[in-house]
């Protein structure tokens, strides 16, 4: 009689027993294990589906918690309660009692041999404790109607192999029945050998651990570094297997073209070991060091690493951490790859601060003289920039690592240290990019709602493939608002980890998707396969990249069993899409192709004889050479570059043909010139210059030239929308041109786009985009000897160098470093450069002289006076249609000549800032602007013609709600409310400023910022009204700061007014024009009329002002006052409390978003 398996894989050998079948026993020790029972409580759940009531409280007595939970499904219902001193593991005893109830009451739901799921996940766990090896195969022979799935199961202590095949319409149906059936044929003596090895285990845990060879995590990684060297090499590799009386033989054969010999080699080795995987692991390290990719690492050495890698997978990480300090100082820096990355990943897991600093500092100083290899430091930087539960660790740890010595990988000094800092400037970008991603889902509750359940379905090494269980509603990772891509970094939390995220150690940040829970794990996606449209089964392909399972504290770790990997076959996950990987692993290769950096074959960042990008010489000597040397050379006439005559000659001739290019101004037509004939050019373009107009004139003389030679020009921008403005203009003037990539209105037709590139002579797309494989096909030709780059000084430096990759001869940069620079996620790599655009660097370091564009088109004469001056030198020319540019009607301008007015607002207690979290805002300043906002709009002026700018974001809140709160909701329809930074590269007709600050200690902050500045005030097109404290921007210690300077200069100008004396002119005008009602106070009825989100309004005193203001009351009134607002400075949302003032970082109970 066949003696049924024990679901558990870890029970003991005795439990307690419960009535029924032996399988009953057997599911109810299962639950006596702790780490077993909310797994396995999660996929019974799913399967019955019940309505779930739970609550965890505080216990009366004592200090522990107690978790209330309730089933009911069908007719039946059950109700229990858990008790533990963690929260955690109370809903764990509760799951633990609903479990045995099931197993004396819904047996067939718990027996495997029925329960696909069950079985799934149990053959899953016991495979990793018995070093089993488990493949599931799809039958790809199989009909369209029917899908069909085939498991094969073996380990070392029993011989053969147990093969069940499963079959059913859907895919995961197929596969769990596939796994009830393998459960069903498992041999009978099963569960005494599992027993045996668990209790062998328990018996040694206090004697010195013994090395296994048959190490999962270093089969894996040779496993990886086989397949990437054979897959770079074209090299065939094949496997076979026999077994012996010793365990599994295995035989690999290379076979392969060497080009010395000019004729195909087969190279053959053979190993014998006691498993499968085993066996084939070391016959890939065998032949890799047979051929001289890999090190042939003493024995001594190996063991020790060994003795390791087993004390990272117990869990006994500062045993591992000691091991690793001794054998730094025997192993050569060469060998270090194979365990200190682990080592590193696992102590940033445990958060222990002063093991890794004592790590770091130790493998800097023993590689001193050599060199850290450079394969070792890019996997130290990526295990810091992937810290994400112990976030706090990242930067100080990549701090350390930005002062290593490099290994001489490099041609010269001037590629290592170009490389040294733009390497770890992207690692620290990095880590700022995925704690901005987290912080997304934390501080909107509303992006928790499309969070897919994914189950893991394979795993081998660090490739894990997830499918979806039914009803998971996985078809929002292909359909949903972000679909998931390729390179895409994702974050996987246990599904039972969704009502454990409460934590007794405050978050700051919160925790609510789980993100800091121990078993949640790190991928990057590597392809997502199928389409749920035609009933296919949609599998997702990731790389495991982190992971937390040393991270394991608390009662749940049992000292005498510990606790296995936490990402087994069947267990399930819940999926948060993080950043885009893409951006950052194309900068990466291009900066690695940019300083020919020699990294090893097995490195998957090794790209072989046909490097992704290629740059000439000349080039890469412009952006590596010293200041002298790169002005020299940015200044020489490049191949295909044109005479200064010749040059002219090809503009006259074009500006006959190209309307465009005829109307080119005096300084627009010296730019076109000097950009034919260097072989980079800088073209300084100050707002409302023209600078995409001269881009596409230099785009359109390329094209007449180079055009009919078969050469191609590439065109990109830092933005999809800059992207789409010069492909629209190149449209225009009827230059064959195609966009690459997904701008705006472009669906992304991948079949026409290989289509237009056939007979496409400029190329657009975006920095990044210019790094598209479609680009790399041989339609394409991957080769652009001409590069232009609009925006360039707001991208990154390691961004430009995509574009520049393409084999670029001759480049044209065209920005305004006066104005803000790139956008940078992490604070500590904007503050260390990696926000300095290249433009900007070879303008003021390498002394590159940009040609300014003069001729200013967008502001009024008195709107550009003061930015002309400070900012450009009184260089620019005012060629502004001022006829066309009317005064904005509805405001008292002081000075009806000048278009720019300042508004006081400084008056008493009441006019100082408040703080929301990091953030400012400032109550009268708003109540003030949207006075101004209303009386303008109700003169008549378009309202899509205005624009609201404010510093910081706490601010832009506080109008929007100022305006709600009046009844003017309806202006956020067509009006935008937007910061500085946000607006940069727009204009508009007027512009509202709110500056904010108003303190007693007059600090601005970045206000002080003269780039934000200028931007600020060269956004207007016919009026700017700015309203701020005249003392605070005035008096400020800010060195830098031109605020008093501007205040001097409006003050001369006469336009300058009290908040006071600007309600005093606006109630005069009122009068004067007959208005019905006072503009700057509406009584309720009118209210109504004009926006009818606010129905009914309460007329309230507001405190330190004579006048009665409206308060609003929404259609449904809300339960609490709080309002979500974002962090400038921690690029965080925080609730604020409107009613008490109150700020904090956790979620309000009930709170609800406003509409």
């Amino acid at each position: 009689m066949l003696r049924h398996l024990q679901l558990a894989a870890f029970a003991p050998q005795r439990g307690p027993r419960f009535r029924g079948k032996r399988l009953q026993v057997s599911i109810a020790a299962v639950v006596q294990k702790t780490d077993n029972v909310l797994p396995c409580y999660v996929v019974v759940q799913n399967q019955i589906r019940p309505a779930i009531e739970q609550q965890t409280d505080p216990c009366e007595k004592t200090s522990g918690f107690k978790h209330a939970l309730k089933w009911r499904w069908k007719d039946k219902e059950y109700a229990c309660e858990g008790r533990h001193r963690s929260k955690r593991g109370a809903k764990n005893e509760a799951a633990r009692q609903v479990l045995r109830y099931l197993i004396d009451e819904e047996a067939s739901v718990l027996d495997p041999r029925q329960n696909g799921a069950i079985a799934q996940w149990a053959i899953g766990s016991i495979s990793e404790d018995l070093d089993a090896t488990l493949e599931v195969k799809d039958d790809e022979s199989g009909s369209s109607l029917q899908q069909s799935h085939t498991c094969t199961w073996s380990c070392p202590q029993i011989e053969g192999e147990f093969v069940a095949t499963g079959s059913a319409r859907a895919a995961t149906e197929s596969r769990r029945n596939a796994f009830a059936a393998l459960y069903q044929n498992l041999p009978p003596n099963l569960e005494e050998i599992y027993l045996q090895v668990k209790s062998e285990s328990a018996a040694n845990v206090d004697e010195a651990p013994q090395v296994r060879s048959n190490n999962r995590a270093r089969y894996g990684e040779i496993n990886a570094m086989h397949n990437t060297v054979i897959q770079k090499l074209n090299t065939k590799a094949s496997w076979d297997f026999h077994q012996t009386s010793g365990g599994f033989e295995c035989t690999l054969t290379w076979s392969f073209y060497d080009q010395s010999l000019a004729d195909m080699q087969t190279i053959t080795v053979s190993t014998v070991e006691r498993s499968k995987i085993a066996a084939k692991a070391t016959a890939n390290q065998k032949m890799l060091i047979l051929q001289g990719h890999l090190a042939d690492i003493p024995a001594d050495q190996q063991d020790a690493m060994d003795e390791i890698q087993q004390a990272l997978k117990e869990q006994r990480v500062k045993d591992a951490h000691a091991k690793t300090m001794t054998l730094l100082e025997q192993a050569e820096p060469a060998t270090w790859s194979f365990f200190l990355p682990h080592v590193f990943r696992a102590v940033l897991g445990e958060g222990d601060v002063a093991s890794m600093h004592e790590l770091l500092g130790n493998a800097l100083r023993l590689s001193q003289e050599s060199g850290m290899p450079i394969q070792l430091w890019e996997s130290l930087l990526d295990e810091a920039s992937f810290s994400v539960r112990h976030y706090f660790m990242a930067s100080p740890a990549l701090r350390q690592l930005g002062g290593a010595s490099l290994a001489d990988s490099f041609p010269r000094s001037l590629e290592k240290d170009y490389f040294r800092r733009f390497r770890h400037l992207l690692a620290l970008e990095r880590h700022g990019g995925l704690m901005h991603g987290i912080q997304q889902y934390e501080l909107d509750p509303n992006a928790l709602s499309g969070v897919p359940v994914v189950e893991v379905h394979q795993q081998e090494a660090s490739q894990v493939v997830l499918t979806s269980p039914p009803g998971a509603n996985f078809e929002t990772m292909t359909e949903g608002h972000r679909e998931l891509k390729p390179a895409d970094l994702v974050l996987l939390v246990p599904s039972e980890a969704a009502e454990e995220v409460s934590s007794d150690e405050p978050a700051e940040m919160g925790n609510s998707t789980g993100w800091q829970h121990p078993e949640a794990w790190l991928a990057c996606v590597t392809s997502l396969v199928g389409n749920p449209a035609l009933e296919e089964e949609v599998k997702l392909h990731v790389r495991r990249i982190s992971d937390f399972a040393s991270d394991v504290k608390g009662p749940e770790l049992d000292a005498k069993q510990p606790r296995i990997s936490p990402i087994t076959i069947g267990r399930q996950y819940r999926l948060y899409f993080l950043a885009l990987e893409t951006p950052m692993s194309r900068q990466l290769s291009a900066l690695r192709n940019l300083t020919q950096v020699k990294l090893p074959v097995f490195s998957e960042n090794f790209e072989g004889l046909k490097p992704t990008y290629v740059f000439s010489d000349s080039m890469r000597e412009v952006i590596l050479a010293e200041a002298e040397d790169a002005r020299q050379l940015a200044e020489e006439t490049c191949r295909g570059g044109l005479s200064p005559e010749l040059a002219l000659q090809h503009l006259e001739r074009l500006a006959g043909q190209q309307p465009l290019v005829q109307s080119l101004t005096p300084s627009q037509r010296e730019s076109v010139t000097r950009s034919l004939q260097q072989r980079l050019s800088l073209i300084q373009g100050p707002p409302g210059t023209g600078k995409t107009h001269v881009a596409c004139a230099i785009l359109a003389i390329w094209a007449s030239i180079f055009g009919p030679l078969g050469e191609r020009i590439l065109a990109v921008a830092d933005s999809n929308v800059a992207a789409d403005n010069v492909y629209a203009r190149l449209c225009k003037m009827g230059i064959p041109s195609v966009r690459v990539g997904q701008g705006k209105g472009n669906d992304y037709d991948l079949a026409a786009i290989r289509r237009q590139l056939q007979t496409a002579t400029v190329v657009v797309a975006t920095c990044i985009g210019s790094g598209t494989e479609i680009l790399n096909t041989k339609v394409a030709g991957g080769s652009f000897q001409r590069v232009l780059v609009d925006e360039c000084t707001q991208a990154c430096e390691p961004a430009v160098l995509v574009a520049l990759g393409r084999g670029c001869e001759q480049v044209v940069l065209i920005g305004d470093h006066a104005q803000l620079p790139a956008t940078v996620l992490s604070k500590a790599a904007s503050h260390e450069g990696l926000s300095t655009s290249l433009f900007e660097r070879m303008a003021s370091q390498n002394c590159v002289e940009p040609t300014i564009l003069l001729e200013q088109r967008r502001m009024h004469s008195s709107i550009a006076e003061f930015p002309n001056r400070t900012f450009y030198g009184g260089r620019l020319e005012n060629a502004a249609d001022e006829a066309a540019l009317t005064a904005i009607p509805g405001f008292p301008w002081p000075n009806p000549d000048c278009r720019v007015c300042f508004v006081d607002v400084a008056k008493g207690p009441s006019m100082l800032e408040g703080r929301r979290g990091f953030s400012a805002f400032n109550v009268a300043e708003a109540e003030t602007l949207v006075d101004v906002l209303h009386s303008i709009v109700r003169a008549g002026y378009p309202e899509e013609q205005i624009v609201v700018l404010t510093a910081y974001l706490a601010q832009k809140q506080e109008i929007m709600r100022a305006l709600r709160d009046r009844g003017l909701g309806r202006y956020l329809q067509n009006i935008a409310v937007d910061t500085i930074d946000g607006y940069q590269g727009m204009e508009q007709g007027l512009v509202l400023f709110s500056a904010t600050r108003s303190n007693e200690s007059r600090a601005l902050g970045f206000l002080a910022d003269n780039r934000r500045m200028n931007v600020m005030l060269t956004r207007a097109k016919q009026g700017l009204i700015v309203f701020g404290n005249a003392d605070t921007l005035r008096l400020s210690e800010a060195a830098q700061s031109k605020w008093p300077d501007w205040l001097s200069w409006v003050e001369g100008k006469a336009s300058a007014l009290s908040a006071d004396e600007l309600a005093q002119r606006i109630q005069q005008h009122s009068s004067d024009t007959g208005s019905a009602a006072s503009t700057t106070r509406m009584n309720i009825e009118e209210l109504k009329k004009e926006d009818n989100e606010q129905p009914v309004a309460d007329v309230s005193q507001r405190k330190g002002d004579a006048s009665p203001t409206i308060t609003a009351t929404p259609v449904q009134a809300r339960p609490t006052a709080w309002q979500q607002v974002y962090s400038e400075e921690y690029r965080a949302h925080y609730y604020w409390n409107t009613e008490t003032n109150v700020t904090q970082w956790e979620q309000p109970t009930h709170f609800i978003p406003a509409s």
